[in-house]
């Protein structure tokens, strides 16, 4: 009897190390296009990747990720330790997958000026997103809002903002992560102060509406001035 406890015991710490091994196998590091992260350290249970980052600057941060499992929705906690001498009044976050695919035909032409050598936009087609449709919230311990652009060809990004990421303080993100194509490596490019959505904005119906109300309106003053001729 006490043999059976033993294997089963025996068999049990085997599965949890193996699980254990599994949970860890992505690699997340520093990536291409970082000013400002100094510090960097992550642990993933389960399905849910915790990421603790120290800002020593203002610019942007930039964070690699490899060998992480296809097809597997991630809930990531992400920590953010400003210590940058700045107070952040919003953070921008954008997924950038690796450039050369074929459905990088999709993506704005020029890339935004930030966008690193070797990587591009992620557009709506390459299966990486931020777990759109998956429920998974998004939300921040120090900002109270928050926008986003994935049903489009032109980006996926998250722009937390209406808060305050104090100088000396630490907070935290919330947010999904799936990457059902394997578009590794791909980079979560972090901008602290900017408003994501200034660069190649996707514009909205009500605006779209708007553009085309007043083209009208400038057509319809064109075909009355050459009545009057």
């Amino acid at each position: 009897m006490h043999k059976t406890h033993f294997k089963l015991g025996a068999a049990l710490a085997l599965l949890l190390l193996f699980v254990g091994v599994e949970a860890q196998a992505q690699v997340i590091t520093t990536g291409a296009g970082n000013t400002s992260i100094t510090a960097l350290s992550f642990t993933t249970v389960g399905s849910t990747i915790t990421i603790n980052t120290t800002f020593s600057g203002a610019g942007p941060g930039s964070l690699q990720f490899t060998q992480v499992p296809t097809g597997t929705t991630f809930t990531v906690v992400l920590n953010v330790t400003n210590a940058s001498g700045t107070n952040f009044s919003r953070v921008a976050f954008e997924l950038l997958d690796p450039s050369g695919n074929a459905n990088d035909a999709l993506d704005p032409t020029p890339q935004p000026a930030f966008v690193p050598g070797g990587f591009s936009t992620s557009n709506d087609n390459d299966g990486l997103s931020f777990a759109q449709n998956f429920g998974i919230p998004r939300t921040s311990t120090a900002f109270g809002s928050v926008v986003s652009d994935e049903n489009s060809d032109a980006r996926d990004f998250l722009d937390f903002f209406n808060g305050n990421g104090a100088n000396g303080a630490t907070f935290s993100f919330t947010f999904g992560l799936l990457d059902q194509t394997s578009n590794q490596p791909f980079l979560l490019f972090i901008r602290p102060n900017v408003d994501t959505r200034g660069t190649n904005p996707v514009l909205e119906p009500a605006t779209m509406i708007l553009l085309d109300t007043g083209l009208a309106g400038v057509a319809a003053k064109l075909r009355r001035r050459r009545g009057d001729k």
